[in-house]
C-alpha cells in the first residue's frame, strides 16, 4: 500500500502494533509517527540530542524532533516497517468485505494471501 492517506485517517490498534511503534505514537501521535516509520522503516536512525541541527529537522515537525531528542536523543533505533501499519487496514479492508459477502476466494486473490489467511483474519477480526 502506497497511499498513506488511507493511513493517517484509520483508527490503528496499538495492541497489535510492535512496542515501539507503540512508543513511537504515544510520543508523536499517529500522523507523525507515520511519516517517521514512511520515510525510514527498516532502517537505523540516530536520534540527535540537538534537533536544530539536524538533517531530520527537514524530515519531521520541530515539535516531534524535540519530542523524540528529549526522550531518545543520542540513541540510534531500529525504524519499525511501515507493513504494522498497512497491515491492519488490509485487514479492516477484508473484514468489511467480508461482511458484505465477498467470498474467500475471491478476496485470497485480491490481496495476493491464501484461503486460509482470510480465514484467519476473519477470525481475528470475530466476524
Amino acid at each position: 500500500m502506497n497511499n498513506n492517506e488511507n493511513l493517517t485517517t484509520f483508527d490503528i490498534e496499538l495492541a497489535k502494533l510492535p512496542f515501539f511503534l507503540q512508543e513511537l505514537i504515544d510520543l508523536l501521535g499517529q500522523e507523525e509517527a507515520l511519516k517517521f516509520v514512511s520515510l525510514f522503516g527498516g532502517q537505523c536512525k540516530y536520534i540527535p540530542h540537538n534537533p536544530q541541527r539536524s538533517k531530520l529537522r527537514h524530515e519531521l515537525s520541530l515539535d516531534g524532533l524535540e519530542k523524540l531528542a528529549k526522550v531518545m536523543g543520542g540513541v540510534e533505533v531500529e525504524v519499525p516497517m511501515l507493513v504494522h501499519f498497512e497491515r491492519q487496514v488490509r485487514n479492516r479492508a477484508i473484514a468489511s468485505a467480508l461482511k458484505q459477502g465477498t467470498s474467500r476466494s475471491v478476496l485470497a486473490r485480491q490481496y495476493g494471501l491464501t484461503v486460509r489467511q482470510i480465514a484467519n483474519i476473519k477470525r481475528d477480526m470475530r466476524l
